[in-house]
């Protein structure tokens, strides 16, 4: 039935719905998956989060402040917030097990921090030039410090 002929018909909204249910189910399940995931990286887009398909955050492209991690997050890829001038605090979340080459770089505005005990690893470079940033808490999970990963946080 054609979305025309529906409106010629006298349905409430549970009809609507079970039909809206029978249409979706009529189409492969790899289908309805990939439309879900271009809804959820749109979503992402829109709140400033390019995330590719393996989870790894490569973009922000937020207006900065506070900013928390989606938790769909597994990794932050390299400068993926370079340069972000505006970023005051960010929270990671517990999915996020790795931290890539200067990720927070010239990030002059960062204060503060929160690394969740799921990180294993921090690249180089991570937060240097962040100058306004006081402390870090690193967690004893992090095996691995990339070279350079405080230098020129001249707050600290």
């Amino acid at each position: 039935m054609c979305i025309r002929s529906m409106r010629k018909l006298d349905l409430n909204w549970i009809d609507y719905l079970y039909i809206l249910v029978v249409w979706v189910c009529s189409y492969p399940r790899s289908l309805i998956l990939n439309i879900y995931q271009g809804i959820f990286r749109l979503l992402n887009l829109y709140r400033g989060f390019e995330i590719d398909d393996e989870g790894m955050l490569i973009k922000y492209t937020g207006k900065g402040g506070d900013v928390k991690i989606p938790n769909s997050v597994k990794s932050i890829g390299g400068k993926a917030f370079w340069g972000c001038r505006s970023l005051v605090s960010i929270v990671i979340p517990d999915s996020v097990t790795t931290i890539g080459d200067r990720v927070f770089g010239r990030c002059s505005s960062l204060t503060s921090i929160e690394i969740p005990g799921s990180v294993t690893s921090s690249g180089r470079n991570v937060f240097s030039g962040c100058s306004s940033i006081a402390s870090v808490v690193v967690p004893g999970s992090v095996t691995t410090i990339g070279d350079f990963a405080f230098y020129g946080g001249t707050s600290l």
